[in-house]
């Protein structure tokens, strides 16, 4: 059977989505005088952001404080956590989620922050995280002649982390892990790659899938 072209038309949206926020909790069992650790966010980064995606009350994001030693200090919601937080000297992570994510997922945007923030003894330290997204995501928009060329047809959005099954009525986004994506097509029992992009952090990318009647 003569095989059709597909046209893949691409258009990377500029999607380096960001919010703000901060916090954390429960006192380190470090060594040495201890000093306090509070946090903010920027309502700025937060509100302008929503213009481009709903996003998450950022109460229920994941907060996690760890010590050096690999300790966990803090594990749990951001709005659970106190304002200040009470921690011997040394050197600390503090790492902000707003969802776990670690395979493929439609409508699965993960927003966060890591960094690492040093306490010195007698010092109150101020730490303001910034959430850009981590993920990064892809949107099929298959025009219906595809369903007419190949009726038993079907596409997949492939990476290490798994795949997902894209229909041509599917609307939503799929969210991938940085890295290589691939877009196949099965039919007939054969699996053809379409196209493969590797995708950074923040970058959402809508792919245009066409077959031309010639």
């Amino acid at each position: 059977m003569k095989r059709k072209r597909f046209f893949a038309a691409i258009v990377l949206l500029s999607a380096v989505c960001s919010c703000s926020l901060f916090g954390v909790d429960d006192p380190a069992e470090e060594e040495g005088e201890g000093g306090s650790l509070s946090f903010e966010f920027v309502d700025k980064a937060y509100f302008e952001t929503r213009a481009l995606a709903a996003l998450p009350d950022t109460n229920n994001f994941i907060l996690s404080v760890t010590s050096a030693a690999g300790k966990t200090i803090y594990q749990g919601n951001y709005g659970d956590a106190p304002e200040n937080l009470s921690l011997s000297a040394g050197s600390y992570d503090v790492k902000v989620v707003s969802r776990e994510f670690s395979s493929p997922a439609f409508n699965a945007p993960q927003y966060g922050d890591e960094q690492t923030v040093v306490i010195s003894s007698g010092q109150q330290q101020k730490v303001q995280l910034l959430c850009t997204q981590q993920n990064a995501g892809i949107k099929l928009n298959v025009d219906t002649d595809f369903i007419s060329v190949y009726p038993y047809g079907s596409l997949h959005l492939k990476a290490d982390s798994g795949k997902l099954l894209y229909s041509v009525a599917e609307k939503r986004i799929a969210y991938f892990l940085p890295g290589s994506v691939s877009l196949i097509m099965s039919d007939a029992g054969e699996d053809n790659t379409l196209f493969s992009r590797t995708l950074k952090a923040g970058q959402v990318l809508s792919v245009n899938i066409s077959v031309p009647s010639s």
